[in-house]
């Protein structure tokens, strides 16, 4: 049960995203089951789940490689799902990011999610996202005042952080803190790579993903198919 105290606009919007386009039907996203409120607060009700992924490292540390993997792929089979919807998640991060009772991995917290219209290859919104877990492209855009500029790879981008985050056991490939962070990602500076240097295929993965050209950077589908570490 998550308990939000938040207007019944944003329960809505959460509940729409997840029934659009087939999206509650998708074995890789939280499955929403009821929604109440009371006085003070709103509940949405969702599938069972034990873990989101921030806890799950803070927990065991380094995560084991055929572990990451599983979790990896179970990620990008929902970025896919919602790239083949037209919807852009806009705030993947590793608290956004579910355990389910069977070990998977789950997409969740959909009130951020916007749709990319049929004829358009991004949408363009306000500020959305969390410090740390946005895109170049993204980052760049607010800089220059213009809004975030969304594409479906501005969720690979930060899913290949997340691949990173579980590897190295809660550490991130752009920085030690966030204004750090922040500032290396607009830069495409990836600083910790480095970390990454006992499995190759995984560094190769993860750097692929984290291109910070967007035209250069893989879809989540490319990266499930073409990838050897997936």
């Amino acid at each position: 049960m998550q308990r939000l105290q938040v207007t019944r606009n944003i329960i809505q919007e959460e509940v729409a995203a997840l029934n659009h386009a087939g999206l509650d039907r998708c074995p890789y996203i939280v499955a929403y089951e009821a929604d109440a409120q009371d006085e003070n607060f709103e509940y949405l009700a969702l599938q069972l789940c034990e873990w989101n992924l921030e806890e799950y490292v803070q927990e065991h540390g380094c995560i084991r490689e055929v572990e990451v993997q599983a979790f990896a792929r179970d990620m990008l089979q929902g970025l896919a799902w919602l790239a083949r919807a037209n919807q852009v998640h806009r705030d993947i991060k590793p608290r956004n990011l579910l355990l389910d009772t069977k070990g998977r991995l789950l997409l969740a917290d959909f009130g951020l999610v916007r749709e990319i219209g049929h004829n358009a290859s991004s949408v363009h919104s306000g500020e959305a996202g969390t410090m740390g877990w946005m895109a170049t492209e993204v980052l760049a855009a607010l800089g220059a005042g213009s809004g975030g500029r969304w594409k479906h790879k501005s969720d690979v981008q930060v899913a290949g952080m997340v691949i990173f985050y579980m590897l190295t056991g809660g550490k991130h490939p752009f920085g030690s803190n966030a204004i750090t962070t922040q500032f290396n990602i607009l830069q495409g500076r990836i600083v910790n790579l480095e970390l990454l240097n006992g499995s190759l295929l995984a560094r190769d993965a993860v750097e692929w993903m984290l291109t910070p050209d967007v035209d250069s950077r893989p879809t989540a589908m490319e990266v499930l198919e073409c990838h050897p570490y997936f």
